[in-house]
Order: structure tokens, then sequence, then C-alpha cells
């Protein structure tokens, strides 16, 4: 997951980066479970990036 949030903070501008994680906050307040948080963390860079036409995707 390390890898995934590196390659978005270089590819995403500094205000949509924090958009994301105001979004993030706002969605993490109702989830208690730390995976829930982070899948939803990943669910909203994903989409940010995809309407900037950006994929996030880690190749092997």
């Amino acid at each position: 997951m390390k890898s995934f949030y590196c390659l978005a903070v270089n590819l995403l501008s500094l205000k949509e980066l924090k958009s994301i994680v105001g979004d993030v906050e706002n969605a993490g307040r109702k989830l208690r479970e730390k995976k829930e948080k982070a899948r939803t963390a990943k669910e909203v860079f994903l989409k940010s990036a995809s309407s900037r036409g950006i994929t996030l995707e880690l190749r092997k």
C-alpha cells in the first residue's frame, strides 16, 4: 500500500492531495476498522486520479 500512496503523491497536485485528505478524514470518521479506512482512502485517490485522466496502477 505504501508504494501506491507514493505514486499518488508524485502524480497529483498539492491542491488535489489536500482535497483528498479532507475527504478521507471525513469518510474515516464513520469507519472503525483500519482496513476499511485504507480501502476508502485508496478509492478516493483512484477516483480523483481517474477524473484527471491519471491511472494509479503499480506494475510488478
